[in-house]
Parts: C-alpha cells; sequence; structure tokens
C-alpha cells in the first residue's frame, strides 16, 4: 500500500511543483540526436543536490534510479519523448525519504492550433545526480510521467 500511495505522491507532488513559481535549475545537457537536443530542468527542494550532469552513450538500463551511497550518487534513467525536449527533475524530502520525480512535458507550440508533427517515440535519458550525504537504494521514490 505504502508503494502506490508514494507513486502517487510522487506523480501529483511533480505536477504541482512543475505549476509553482520556484525557479527551476539547470539546462543540463542529456543527449541529442535527429529530434535536437536535450536538456534537463532542475528543481531541488531537498537541498541534498550538489550537481546534476547528463550521461552520454547508451542508456544504462531500464527506467528507474540506481544508488550509489559510496559515491553520493543516484543514477537516473527514464524514456523520453521526441517532443520533449526539456524533461523537469523535481527532487524532493531527504536522505532517509527521497522522491524524484521526471515529468516530460511537450515542447510549448508558438501556433498552438496547428497539428504536431513529431514521431511517438521514446527517446532513452538519463541522469546522474550528485548529492552532499549518501541515500541507500530503499530510500528512493522514482517516477514518470508524461
Amino acid at each position: 500500500m505504502r508503494l502506490y500511495a508514494d507513486r502517487f505522491l510522487g506523480a501529483a507532488l511533480s505536477l504541482t511543483l512543475l505549476g509553482c513559481s520556484t525557479a527551476l535549475t539547470g539546462g543540463v545537457p542529456i543527449g541529442s540526436n535527429e529530434w535536437g537536443e536535450y536538456s534537463l530542468l532542475v528543481r531541488d527542494l531537498s537541498g541534498i543536490v550538489t550537481e546534476v550532469r547528463g550521461v552520454q552513450g547508451p542508456p544504462g538500463g531500464p527506467d528507474g534510479a540506481i544508488a550509489d551511497p559510496e559515491r553520493l550518487e543516484i543514477r537516473v534513467a527514464w524514456t523520453g519523448g521526441a517532443c520533449s525536449h526539456q524533461p523537469v527533475l523535481v527532487v524532493v524530502g531527504s536522505a532517509k525519504d527521497l522522491i524524484l520525480a521526471i515529468s516530460n512535458p511537450h515542447d510549448p507550440q508558438l501556433l498552438p492550433f496547428l497539428p504536431v508533427s513529431c514521431p511517438a517515440v521514446g527517446i532513452p535519458l538519463q541522469a546522474v545526480v550528485a548529492l552532499n550525504e549518501p541515500v541507500a537504494q530503499d530510500a528512493i521514490d522514482f517516477t514518470v510521467t508524461y
């Protein structure tokens, strides 16, 4: 039951925080392909994130978050979209209970009444989140919304 409640909370928190007026940091480059360049916007409300950097190369596995407490890092991987060039990572909580919520909003359109010419393909994306204290794997709740 806690797992479902946590996932719902993470997704709801991500959507709620995206509408808030707090500033996004970043624009961290996370890859490019024939549909353009992708950058990750980061909103750290936890205070434990020291840096976020993109990971170039083939994806490291399925969608998820892998903690590396010894290196003070979490590697996140998710499937983005060809029309979502600026996904947003929201980090909330503490080292004992950390929520990482990624949303993949569609790019804004200059003329929203025109059809979007974007293929419906998944784009594997990944980043490393550096922290100022260790986080155990079981302390992470990772969600992705589209």
